[in-house]
């Protein structure tokens, strides 16, 4: 059975975005694929876009929709490159809002035998802090307030006392998903993740690739094993010196020809024929600057006779 190359298609509403697939079979059965964004749960918090094995996620305007410029569902705050997107489900898998739904002949990531983040409980641990105070505004900004899926952050009521903080956490409440950093407008604020709990990683072929995607949430990347790498080195051939190419010498008659020739037109350039010989030479008109030194030619010969 023969398989013909993927259809791609994407529809687009006010409330989500699909992204369709299809692999048709010469068999008439159709395998499909279908990935939906939808925009209103969206918090742009990039997570998705950190475990994308091909790189096909980009972040939309968090901080402008954070800050209130753009209406929150008005736009995506990712992007999917269809044509880079192997419709894995790795997206769909880590989203802490299950904004993102990927199906598989109408099967669901739930549905099937895929490892899971425990989204019941914190699944992701780690720390968050606040840096350069003295650039934030929160009575004027909000963003990381208005972003805040899980309402963490908060203005004290103490600012004005001894503390002096702007803005404030509840780290027990925080998922560190991180839409906050994307939506702060100064970049004051970094999470730090340092653990990730998902469900037992079924013995497949793939296996590995989903544990990778996973640690990449908490900055591990994987060391290349270098031991069966094979070095390659180029043949060095040495230098061959070649002997110094013999000149021939120009004959005494040639060099006084020359030396006629050079100084014939030098006096036609010196003429007043000779202004026109460099105007046609600047402009390239060789036709022109022919005629021009023959004539200067035969006029200094005729004043000679």
């Amino acid at each position: 059975m023969g398989t013909d190359s993927p259809e791609i298609d994407m529809d687009v509403t006010e409330e989500e975005m699909e992204y369709k697939w299809k692999h048709l079979r010469t068999d008439d059965k159709k395998k499909t694929k279908n990935l939906e964004l939808k925009i209103e749960k969206c918090i742009g918090c990039e997570l998705c876009k950190i475990v994308c094995p091909v790189d096909a996620i980009e972040m939309g305007p968090v901080a402008e929709v954070a800050t209130g410029e753009f209406e929150r569902g008005t736009v995506p705050l990712i992007m999917i490159d269809q044509d880079k997107c192997v419709f894995c489900g790795l997206c769909a898998i880590i989203c802490p809002e299950d904004a993102l739904e990927c199906k598989f002949d109408e099967e669901t990531i739930d549905d099937l035998d895929y490892p899971k983040v425990m989204k019941d409980s914190k699944f992701l641990e780690g720390t968050i802090a606040v840096y350069n105070l003295e650039k934030c505004d929160p009575s004027a900004c909000k963003a990381c307030i208005n972003i805040c899926p899980d309402e963490c952050w908060y203005i004290p009521k103490d600012i004005e006392e001894k503390t002096g903080d702007k803005i404030r956490v509840k780290e027990d409440d925080c998922n560190y998903c991180g839409a906050c950093v994307n939506a702060c407008p100064e970049k004051l604020i970094e999470v730090k993740r340092t653990k990730v709990k998902y469900t037992e990683i079924p013995d497949v072929p793939w296996m590995n690739a989903w544990k990778e995607a996973f640690e990449k949430l908490i900055g591990e990347t994987k060391e290349i094993d270098l031991s069966r790498v094979i070095e390659y080195k180029k043949e060095e051939k040495p230098l061959v010196k070649k002997p110094p190419e013999e000149i021939p010498e120009i004959p005494k008659e040639c060099k006084k020809l020359l030396k006629e020739k050079i100084e014939e037109i030098e006096k036609h350039l010196q003429s007043r024929k000779g202004i026109k010989i460099r105007h046609f030479t600047e402009k390239g008109d060789t036709e022109k600057v022919l005629n021009s030194f023959l004539r200067s030619k035969k006029k200094l010969n005729t004043e000679k006779d």
